[in-house]
């Protein structure tokens, strides 16, 4: 069968090199486009260099650190209002996000009077002759629509320049430490400078002025429950004065003697119960004899000397016997009845006396218990008073000594040479860049070449069928 070759004398079927790199080949070609690959690296070192000292505006970048303190310095063993920070990773973290704070970049803000600084205050800065907010607001013009106003208020300007201070802060923690690292990046090396300074001086500041706050809102606490408590110990004690004023002098002792005194009285009460039982039957036993009118008999109960001298002058039936037995017996009876009388009579006095004193130790013993309650309340209005009055001491002492958590471990310093844009290296990235887009665009140039010449034998290719 026929082979066709193509342009360069090759047969059309037989395999080729094209499939494998041939680096001599690859190097002849780059050597054939070397003005083209000079060129490109030459433009693109231009552009580097045309950012680098023209386009790009260098900013400077400033640090400052600052430690906080684990340990603080005990100037006098009182317990303070606020404790010191602990060492734990969470206290970090919260401390460099109380660096970031709005509020405390907001005072720096106000202290270093950024709003008229126009790198951050953006209002300041003068406004492009061709913007993409002019083209909308033609748009909105040419289509009757009305802009939005343009007023912007004092707050809404503070935030931005709020945002801008903390786009061109970082705060940062180094590792294994208690230190933070504050980095300003601003247009102006004293700026960048001044700026990590002030605002490691704020933060301390910041320590300090809380602790103060707390330390001056408890002492006014203080004060107003030290005057409450005044007022009510004095009322206390002043109750108390009053209910010994009008109450009979008492103490446990005295209630201790009451209680004896009527422990004697119940036991003379039941010796006192005996005899006038005693009496009792002897009386009853004398008024039934008589009742018999037997002598005997009741000289048998009576057991009286006189008595029985009277029975015997009555049995032996002498002159004036039966008056004198008589008179005898009716003297014993009344003598019992008197004894009797008096043994009861003893014995209700005596159980007068017993209520009276139970009333006594009554009244006395809840009368003590008032009083103790009161001298109780007393007592405890007192050491609560004292103890609130000695820690306003304390606490209005340390109103003056007051510590920060922290220390400026080290100053920023202005910085000699600009943080960004690095020229070196911009112009070395734009050389390397543009050597390698050469080569893509004289290979691509060549590729284009070649693929053109197979599409056209392509073409001259007979149909074999």
């Amino acid at each position: 069968m026929k082979q066709f070759s193509n342009t360069s004398g090759h047969p059309l079927n037989e395999p080729t090199d094209g499939d494998e790199i041939d680096l001599a080949n690859l190097l002849q070609t780059l050597w054939r486009g070397k003005l083209w690959i000079a060129l490109c690296g030459f433009l693109a070192l231009c552009l580097g260099g045309f950012y680098a000292y023209g386009v790009a505006v260098p900013v400077y970048t400033a640090k400052s650190a600052v430690a906080l303190e684990s340990r603080q310095e005990q100037v006098m063993d009182i317990e303070s209002v606020v404790t010191g920070l602990g060492g734990d990773q969470s206290t970090i973290n919260t401390e460099v996000e109380v660096l970031r704070s709005r509020g405390l970049i907001e005072t720096l803000v106000l202290d270093l009077d950024l709003l008229n600084d126009p790198e951050f205050n953006s209002a300041l800065q003068p406004s492009p002759r061709f913007s993409v907010g002019m083209i909308v607001g033609a748009v909105r013009g040419i289509f009757g629509a009305q802009e939005p106003s343009a007023v912007v208020s004092e707050r809404t300007t503070l935030d931005r320049t709020i945002n801008a201070v903390l786009d061109a802060l970082s705060v940062s923690n180094l590792r294994q430490s208690f230190v933070f690292e504050i980095t300003a990046t601003t247009q102006d090396p004293a700026k960048s400078a001044l700026i990590a300074n002030r605002l490691a001086e704020l933060y301390i500041e910041n320590q300090i002025s809380v602790k103060f706050e707390k330390t001056e809102a408890a002492t006014v606490w203080l004060s107003e429950r030290v005057s409450g408590l005044q007022v009510e110990l004095e009322s206390a004690q002043a109750e108390l004065k009053n209910f010994s004023t009008n109450t009979d002098l008492i103490n446990a002792d005295a209630l201790a003697a009451l209680n004896r005194q009527v422990k004697d009285l119940r036991d003379r009460r039941l010796t006192l119960a005996a005899q006038a039982e005693t009496a009792r039957t002897q009386l009853e036993k004398l008024q039934n004899a008589a009742e018999t009118g037997d002598p005997n008999a009741f000289a048998e109960v009576a057991q009286d000397t006189l008595l029985d001298q009277a029975l015997l002058r009555l049995e032996q039936e002498r002159e004036g016997g039966r008056e004198a037995f008589t008179s005898r017996k009716e003297a014993l009876v009344a003598q019992a009845e008197l004894e009797a009388a008096r043994a009861q009579s003893q014995l209700a006095a005596i159980q007068t006396s017993i209520s009276d004193v139970t009333s006594r130790i009554d009244n006395q013993s809840e009368e003590l218990v008032t009083l103790e309650q009161l001298q109780r309340e007393v007592e405890a209005s007192r050491l609560l008073y004292e103890a609130f009055l000695s820690r306003l001491k304390e606490t209005s002492i340390q109103q003056g000594i007051q510590q920060a958590d922290s220390r400026l471990l080290s100053r920023a310093v202005v910085p000699p040479a600009p943080s960004a844009p690095r020229k070196s290296r911009v112009l070395a990235l734009s050389l390397i860049l543009g050597l390698m887009a050469g080569p893509l665009r004289f290979c691509s140039a060549k590729w284009l070449k070649i693929h053109s010449a197979h599409q056209k034998i392509s073409k001259q290719k007979p149909d074999i069928r």
